[in-house]
């Protein structure tokens, strides 16, 4: 068996792959069946119970957080099969953070974008990190989070920035940029970035995280604006 990049897996890589695909399956049907039974019971309930309905909604939220990681922890275990698609990164970017400023109404959530942002980019993983990253800074902002897109025609490239007005990462959480599972705190923030590090290293894109003179955190995705020599064409 052989990984992305042709490395051979060790046997006990091939274990842990194979292990952590039963978990992903094994679990993730225990969450379908929250899914559906979190819907019968939200069709049923009355307007009036709405305690009831906050919890149901909370347990739904937890479930579907609880998936991303699940996969966002696969795909960092075992090898990549890149898909890549020309996407808008700004579109991508504003859908993300529209339906994480509505778990978050307390908090102002936005996006900013300038000049076209199209990369070629593997869109489910992209939908799978991205997530990850806003919910992690929404979740440790005092009142802001600001996503910016910037293309850079020069450079030939198109730069994600997530800056929240936070305490900031703790070293904890930038190790993960380096050493995946290196500890089990902040798994959110940590494979949102661990995932995105390695996919889009893949593509010759980078992934840096750093907290700024004045408070907060900023974390910054850069990806090419066309496929490094060896990938391939792109789909369109």
């Amino acid at each position: 068996m052989e990984a992305n990049g042709g490395f051979r897996l060790t046997p006990s890589q091939q274990l842990l792959e194979v292990v952590t695909r039963m978990l992903r399956h094994e679990v993730g049907d225990l969450l379908q069946t929250v899914y559906s039974t979190v819907a019968i019971l939200q069709e049923r309930l009355p307007r009036e119970q709405t305690l009831e309905r906050r919890l149901l909604a909370d347990l739904k939220g937890r479930a579907e957080s609880c998936r991303a990681e699940l996969d966002a922890a696969v795909d960092l275990i075992c090898p990549l099969d890149l898909q890549f698609t020309l996407v808008d990164l700004a579109e991508v970017a504003l859908g993300v953070v529209s339906t994480v400023g509505r778990k978050f109404p307390e908090k102002e959530i936005r996006c900013e974008a300038e000049g076209t942002a199209a990369v070629p980019v593997d869109t489910r993983r992209l939908t799978q990190f991205l997530p990850l990253l806003i919910h992690a800074a929404a979740q440790a902002a005092h009142r802001q989070v600001v996503v910016r897109v910037r293309a850079d025609r020069r450079a030939h490239q198109v730069e994600l920035s997530i800056t929240d007005d936070s305490p900031g990462a703790t070293p904890d959480q930038l190790s993960w940029l380096d050493a995946p599972f290196q500890t089990t705190h902040h798994a959110q923030f940590g494979l949102g970035v661990a995932l995105a590090k390695r996919v889009l290293s893949q593509s010759g894109g980078r992934v840096t995280a750093e907290n700024l003179p004045q408070g907060g955190l900023r974390v910054r995705l850069v990806l090419p604006t066309a496929p490094s020599e060896g990938e391939g064409g792109v789909k369109t």
